[in-house]
């Protein structure tokens, strides 16, 4: 009897230090915002965490894509580029060119989805049929959506675009589409075949093809939802300031690699939770509030999220010495 009473013990300190593990980034972030609550007023006012859940969504939209990759054990490093493309791209085809003259306003949401799905195929393309390396392949595909990006309108911002179109601007539409596209992807990445499978081939992609997963064909769809959420990332930023800017997303890549790994995503591939990759979404906007507040400079702003991305790294090594230690047998 004493003897199963310490094995009970030590299975029930397991699922609770497991637990704590894997929903770290929820005491991260309560500790953060606290720590800027002591030092910022504005931290304590509820509208102001509303505000800030609103400024997290196109950054949000991002990480999200990220997140999707690494379960499946890719990367995408092209997710800023590809954004800034999708947004400059958009704005000149509805503004500039007329091509989209007869078509209604509330239509033209539609645009950014299906240039963010085109690009996406192209990254699938690359990885999940040419089998090329996720990280040089995404890459090469970062340098060309960026030059194509400064091509397309020469740097310039593009202004003029319908009010419809303009989605992001308005703070309740945006976070509800933001929980909408969300809880589809959750729905897809945790309750479907397909969603097993992407979890399976970031886990170990070998055995998962051993037992009959089409790898080349997860990837491509992989990055294919990378892609569309890159879509949504752009219209909600076009949305915040009534323009599309060339700048946009351009430094979004560190950031949406921190956020994901944070959040408990491994960088190996099939471990992740979907749910708390919104943690780390929150996290990464609240530190650059509360860094903005504080009116630490550009540069330094830089630095920090530079040593982010490394903590994360180290955080997520931690975390997974920390699992295999109570999960294997000794």
């Amino acid at each position: 009897m004493r003897g199963q009473g310490k094995t009970l013990s030590k299975l029930t300190r397991n699922r609770i230090s497991l637990l704590l593990i894997d929903n770290l980034i929820w005491i991260i972030l309560a500790g953060i915002y606290l720590s800027f609550a002591v030092i910022l007023p504005s931290f304590r006012n509820p509208i102001f965490l509303f505000k800030i859940i609103y400024f997290s969504i196109p950054l949000g939209f991002i990480i999200l894509a990220e997140a999707t990759c690494l379960i499946a054990g890719v990367f995408d490093i092209s997710v800023g580029q590809l954004t800034g493309l999708v947004t400059m791209l958009s704005a000149v085809l509805i503004v500039d060119t007329g091509y989209f003259a007869g078509v209604p306003s509330f239509l033209l949401v539609l645009l950014p989805l299906a240039l963010g799905l085109g690009f996406g195929a192209l990254n699938g393309f690359l990885v999940g049929k040419l089998k090329l390396n996720p990280f040089l392949a995404t890459l090469g595909t970062y340098l060309i959506f960026y030059g194509a990006k400064l091509q397309t309108t020469g740097a310039s911002t593009v202004a003029g675009l319908p009010e419809a179109y303009l989605l992001g601007g308005d703070s309740t539409s945006t976070i509800l589409l933001f929980l909408a596209v969300f809880v589809v992807l959750y729905f897809i990445i945790t309750r479907t075949r397909f969603g097993h499978h992407v979890y399976s081939i970031g886990g170990n992609s070998n055995t998962s093809e051993m037992l009959g997963v089409n790898k080349s064909k997860i990837y491509f769809l992989v990055y294919l939802i990378s892609g569309i959420l890159c879509g949504f990332a752009a219209l909600t930023y076009t949305g915040f300031v009534s323009a599309a800017s060339p700048t946009v997303a351009s430094d979004t890549v560190f950031m949406a690699f921190a956020g994901a790994i944070l959040a408990g995503v491994s960088i190996n591939g099939g471990r992740g939770s979907m749910f708390n990759v919104v943690g780390g979404i929150l996290l990464i906007t609240v530190i650059a509030a509360g860094l903005t507040m504080l009116s630490v400079s550009v540069y330094w702003r830089q630095v920090l999220f530079g040593v982010l991305v490394i903590v994360a790294i180290i955080v997520n090594k931690s975390r997974e010495k920390l699992r295999d230690r109570i999960l294997l047998p000794r």
